[in-house]
């Protein structure tokens, strides 16, 4: 049985209504120093600030969801967000996509009481935040997301949001996402369907590539990691490094990814350790 939907209902600020909006222009104001900010960033629906992941070492999430048909570029010049050229060059999706993303990242900066910063792109396409700061981003399907925290505390942290993919897509791509071993793992579980478990790991490997990337310094595939257990009680899964990918993550160390479900249908997953390199 799948448990702790997240009803984005729920403890958030709106934009559907006059109130909802003047809300959210307040609050906005306040966490990005910008006046005015909904006006000038038309397609902002909601705005969710919540611990998702209560009990791990997972910061507070800084949620948006925004619809990317009414975005403008515009916004980019309006509220003080960089925008490279390539993304000035790409489509309207891929903008307002990059768009929110920095914005949430901009909020998560300002809950964690960080200076305020422009966050670059670096040659892999990595967010590069201040040099005291851990962080990520993630957006998919109108919703985007970041989380911060002190580099002192956190190695690295990774989050990823996924819409769930169908059944037929599932099984044409699994053995790009998982091994053998790991559809065993995964049909252990029947009350999870498959498609949504597939989904489940690969935003799972994700988010691990995420908060990897930083200490590794290039890319690695998904077969890195296996899927050992799912605890859908719990709501993380269980893995362990296949390969040594750097000297402080060699084969065979485990690691921790907890996930949560959101009430549109899409999944959101979140790993990072310690500077002492435990998990969490």
């Amino acid at each position: 049985m799948i448990q702790n939907i997240l009803p984005f209902a729920d403890q958030q600020t709106t934009g559907k209504t006059d109130e909802g909006r003047a809300t959210l222009v307040k609050r906005l104001q306040v966490a990005t120093g910008v006046r005015g900010i909904l006006c000038d960033v038309a397609g902002l629906l909601e705005w969710r600030e919540l611990d998702y992941f209560a009990g791990t070492s997972i910061p507070a999430v800084q949620l948006l969801r925004f619809d990317a048909d009414t975005f403008a570029a515009s916004a980019f010049a309006r509220v003080g967000i960089l925008r490279p050229p390539g993304i000035a060059r790409s489509v309207q999706k891929r903008q307002a996509d990059y768009f929110y993303g920095r914005l949430a990242a901009r909020l998560a900066l300002a809950n964690g009481h960080f200076k305020r910063a422009d966050i670059g792109t670096g040659p892999n396409r990595e967010p590069l935040w201040p040099n005291d700061v851990v962080g990520s981003i993630t957006h998919s399907n109108g919703f985007a997301a970041a989380t911060v925290a002190q580099a002192a505390r956190l190695g690295g942290i990774g989050i990823d949001i996924e819409a769930a993919i169908s059944a037929s897509v599932a099984h044409s791509i699994e053995r790009q996402i998982v091994s053998r071993r790991e559809c065993e793992v995964l049909r252990l579980h029947p009350g999870l369907p498959y498609a949504l478990a597939v989904t489940l790991v690969f935003s799972a490997k994700e988010s691990f590539f995420k908060a990897l990337f930083g200490t590794v310094g290039n890319y690695f595939g998904f077969d890195a990691i296996a899927l050992e257990s799912i605890d859908l009680e719990e709501n993380c899964m269980h893995f362990r490094t296949q390969t040594s990918l750097c000297p402080t993550w060699p084969a065979g160390r485990c690691a921790t990814v907890h996930f949560r479900f959101l009430s549109h249908g899409e999944v959101l997953t979140g790993f990072c350790f310690t500077s002492k390199m435990a998990y969490a």
